[in-house]
């Protein structure tokens, strides 16, 4: 899949289930972890957006000095992520727009 900064595709449930897989696939997940629900919260994420949710969400476990990772540092990750897409968006349009 081809992406472009501003250019978002949506690789529809599927696909972004595998990017989840693969980008958590080495990581400790707390049984509570409701993937389907994290995966809706994301519908339109690209794939990129959700490798960053896997990081973010890991690095919140990391600073609570925690080995598993819980839902929600997921859920606080994905807010993360769409925050600071928004942030980096407004940025752009107002050194080029």
């Amino acid at each position: 899949m081809h992406e472009q900064k501003g250019h978002h595709r949506s690789c529809g449930l599927e696909g972004r289930k595998e990017i989840f897989k693969i980008h958590s696939k080495y990581m400790s997940l707390e049984k509570n972890v409701d993937i389907d629900r994290l995966l809706d919260k994301m519908d339109l994420f690209s794939g990129a957006e959700i490798k960053a949710v896997c990081t973010e969400a890991g690095y919140f476990a990391i600073r609570a000095n925690r080995f598993r990772i819980k839902h929600d540092d997921f859920a606080k990750a994905i807010e993360k992520v769409r925050r600071d897409e928004k942030l980096e968006g407004r940025d752009y349009m107002h050194m080029f727009g």
